[in-house]
């Protein structure tokens, strides 16, 4: 898995905010350091980028619905 620097600025920026604050922030850093390794083995980088696409195509659209359903 290539290293993005991209990535790793977002991740700095984000993560602090999604550790809870009564849980140790090392303990939670580890855990979602091992997911995004388990995800970038497990799943070929063609099958994460169509994945993404596909998601972040079909919630704008969802969000659009619901907001239309909704009559405003």
């Amino acid at each position: 898995m290539p290293a993005d620097p991209g990535a790793a600025a977002f991740m700095g920026a984000f993560h602090p905010r999604s550790v809870p604050v009564d849980r140790p922030p090392s303990a939670t850093t580890a855990r979602v350091a091992l997911l995004q390794a388990t995800v970038g083995i497990v799943l070929p980088p063609g099958a994460v980028r169509r994945r993404s696409a596909a998601v972040s195509g079909t919630v704008p659209v969802g969000l659009g619905v619901r907001t239309a359903a909704r009559g405003r």
